[in-house]
């Protein structure tokens, strides 16, 4: 490496952080001003929005620079964003290294000109250049009809001058745009994905790095990068990411041929068949850090900003580098005035959060603070994105700080909204709030990572509590004047009462077994498994979504029946409810029988049973003759390719089964909501999923829609819940499906209505 005092000129002091000891000092918009930093928003008291040119920024770099020259008379300069070395003093420029020709840089980092040099290697966006009064005078017939479009500028950089183009947005977007400048435009594709690559290219090699998923975020008008996700990316179909190394080995020799050298990224479209090409980011970009997280955690010294000097340097690549994996993602979050409140607050749970880095180039809430200029950002050892079926992104909602579907002015109407957000972001508590359920009634938890909440003394809803980034909930339980109050943020929204700990849970029975592993006291029943473990996991083929542990001790009707006692004066238990995992499919079902018997025998408190279904319908005349007054045999998945995927012990059960089972219950318990099956929400398409409710909801059957959680350590840990907004859209047409068939949404009970998309005002 170069034996001199280098500088590094960026935007954040943190893209530095590491690069070890290669940089003597930087000049960057966001820093500490310490330790060599030169940071424009400690100078100016102010943090602008840097995808937005600024003059005063290039004045700093040029005066900071003489400052720098004066300490290191033979220091040299390395850019993040080379295209900005026109705009430098000669003092800076004649000692800049490690860039590329300006001329040929134009070529790649003009949007127009780039997918016109490579668009007949790769598939590129069928797009049209042309100047905005084209565009004006052209395109708004096009929108009555609903089509959308992405406009776009010759120059852009996380997402400025580029737009969503819609009959809604039609006149912001025209606003935008400059007389007798040209545009381009393509037709917007709805479900797609972003992808990034990092690239470096040496005179006679080019290397290729783990790609990353990248976080887009867009409201009606504009289109954000706010992060990248790598861990995502390997979730993508192979023939997708294959494509991706060959589209940038293509693009990486190109460039290679043509003389350009060091670092640069390429940016794709991604659907569920093709891969378009869309831009070359001749820089460093926004996730370098990242990989560069990675190179440390492979015990590499180095960094991308090695590697880009090098590949100046030398004709090869000077270093070893072994196989990378980058297990990171992270988040950027960036100022606007509206979202103030809900900022702040996400900043202190965040920086409280041991699962977060949190980065922040040193903000100071004190400084002027420009609209849409950067705040902070969050680095996940996870992932915090996910692939929905239609092939579209899904942000883990808890980042989604400005997404709210629910208008707490008027809860009480809204309560359907204010629970499905509870049931997706789940819930935090305040350190006095746990102190002094701690020292009362205990925290119940443990079973399901869920607290069970009772909101304003009438709505039930067991909300995820510390597990999939809870922590970072805009929702958390307050404690005010020994009361439990539940806020969104700084608004307190409800009473909350929380449901304490089942003291019998932790007794253990004369065979050894504790009773917390058998049964479990809900709100308002007495849950008694019939088996231990589930018969899928013993044959290691379970569900990809439950967490139920393989056991193959043996438990006993006598154990039951000892547990059943021991519960039997608790005013709590309204009813029954025998689950558990899955038995055998050819099941004879004689233990639930014996179990359902013992419960008749003992009260009149209805039984609910929820299990495969038998594989001779015969049986149901057994169950109903034994006691049980209720049945659900839960369907999950109603795409049968899916469930195999998902679950590829219990996918293997015909669906034919299900519905001869439900049928022929319905004529045993009627279609009064008495039968009933779960549909899980986000594990199939709205279509497949809607397709499977209305064809129970024809026979009589009551469907229960049941939100899909990820759960740690399990195959489907990465998946992640579907938007709050398509959550509360499949709920109303899935109540507009039992209303046209006559069927209610079940559950019946309220209390049985705390884990599912229901509630009943």
């Amino acid at each position: 490496m170069i034996n001199q005092n280098i500088i590094w000129i960026g935007i954040q002091e943190s893209e530095i952080a590491q690069t070890a000891t290669l940089f003597s000092g930087s000049i960057t918009i966001f820093g500490t001003n310490k330790n060599g930093n030169y940071a424009f928003d400690k100078e100016y008291n102010l943090r602008y929005n840097y995808n937005i040119d600024n003059d005063l920024w290039i004045d700093f770099v040029n005066q900071s620079a003489r400052k720098i020259i004066q300490h290191y008379p033979n220091c040299l300069f390395i850019l993040y964003y080379p295209m900005d070395v026109t705009y430098y003093d000669h003092i800076v420029t004649e000692r800049i290294i490690c860039s590329n020709d300006i001329h040929e840089l134009d070529l790649w980092d003009n949007k127009f000109r780039c997918r016109d040099w490579i668009g007949n290697d790769i598939p590129t966006i069928k797009n049209k250049v042309c100047y905005s009064e084209k565009i004006k005078e052209n395109i708004p017939d096009k929108l009555l009809d609903g089509q959308k479009f992405v406009v776009q500028g010759e120059y852009s950089c996380g997402g400025s001058e580029t737009w969503l183009l819609t009959k809604d947005s039609l006149y912001d977007v025209f606003a935008k745009l400059e007389s007798k400048k040209k545009y381009s435009i393509s037709p917007y594709i709805k479900n797609n994905i972003s992808v990034n690559i990092h690239l470096i290219i040496y005179q006679n090699e080019v290397l290729l790095f783990p790609p990353s998923i990248q976080l887009i975020s867009n409201n009606s008008l504009y289109f954000n990068y706010q992060g990248a996700d790598f861990i995502t990316y390997h979730h993508l179909p192979k023939k997708i990411r294959n494509k991706v190394q060959h589209y940038s080995s293509i693009i990486g020799e190109r460039l290679r041929r043509s003389g350009y050298r060091g670092v640069c990224g390429i940016d794709y479209i991604i659907t569920q068949s093709e891969v378009f090409f869309l831009e070359i980011n001749p820089r460093f970009q926004s996730s370098t850090f990242l990989l560069n997280f990675a190179l440390q955690d492979v015990g590499q010294n180095i960094s991308i900003q090695h590697l880009h000097m090098d590949a100046f340097m030398h004709t090869k690549c000077q270093f070893s580098i072994p196989s990378l994996k980058v297990n990171y993602s992270f988040y950027k979050y960036f100022y606007s005035y509206d979202n103030e409140t809900a900022l702040k607050y996400f900043e202190k749970n965040a920086k409280a959060f041991d699962e977060v880095l949190y980065i922040s180039d040193n903000l100071s809430w004190n400084s002027e603070l420009e609209d849409g200029t950067y705040l902070y950002k969050l680095v996940f050892k996870r992932n915090i994105s996910a692939i929905s079926h239609d092939f579209s992104l899904i942000i883990h909602p808890n980042l989604l700080i400005d997404k709210c579907i629910a208008e707490l002015q008027n809860l009480e109407s809204q309560m359907l909204e204010l629970k499905i957000m509870l049931l997706s972001h789940g819930i935090t508590m305040s350190l006095d709030a746990i102190e002094y359920l701690e020292q009362t009634s205990g925290i119940n938890y443990e079973e399901f990572s869920a607290l069970d909440l009772t909101i304003n003394n009438k709505y039930y809803i067991n909300a995820p509590y510390k597990t999939n980034l809870t922590q970072l909930s805009p929702f958390q339980i307050k404690i005010k004047n020994n009361t439990t109050w539940l806020f969104y943020y700084d608004t307190k929204l409800a009473l909350a009462n929380i449901r304490g700990i089942d003291t019998l849970s932790s007794k253990i029975s004369r065979s050894g077994i504790k009773y917390s592993e058998f049964t479990y006291l809900g709100q308002d029943r007495l849950r008694i498994f019939h088996r231990l473990g589930c018969f899928f996991k013993q044959k290691e083929c379970g569900c990809g979504f439950c967490d139920l542990e393989n056991d193959n001790r043996k438990l006993t009707f006598e154990t039951i029946k000892e547990a059943i006692n021991a519960y039997e004066n608790s005013p709590n238990i309204h009813h029954y409810l025998i689950g558990g995992g899955a038995q055998y499919p050819q099941d004879d079902f004689k233990s639930i029988c014996t179990i359902a018997e013992y419960l008749k025998n003992k009260d009149s408190k209805s039984i609910y049973l929820m299990s495969l279904p038998p594989a001779n319908k015969r049986t149901l005349n057994k169950l109903k003759q034994a006691g049980i007054t209720e049945v659900s045999f839960n369907i999950e998945i109603f795409d049968r390719k899916i469930a195999k995927s998902y679950m590829p012990g219990k996918g293997e059960i015909p669906i034919q089964v299900y519905f001869d089972a439900l049928k022929y219950a319905v004529k045993l318990w009627g279609k009064n909501g008495s039968v009933r099956t779960i549909f899980i929400v986000g594990l199939e398409s709205k279509d497949s999923l809607l397709k499977g409710i209305e064809k129970v909801c024809k026979i009589g059957v009551s469907p229960i829609l049941s939100l899909f959680k990820p759960i740690e350590n399990t195959r489907l840990s990465h998946l992640l819940p579907l938007p709050d907004d398509e959550i509360l859209d499949i709920v109303i047409r899935t109540e507009q499906l039992c209303k046209r068939y006559g069927v209610t949404l079940g559950p019946n009970c309220i209390y049985c209505e705390d884990n599912t998309l229901k509630i009943t005002l």
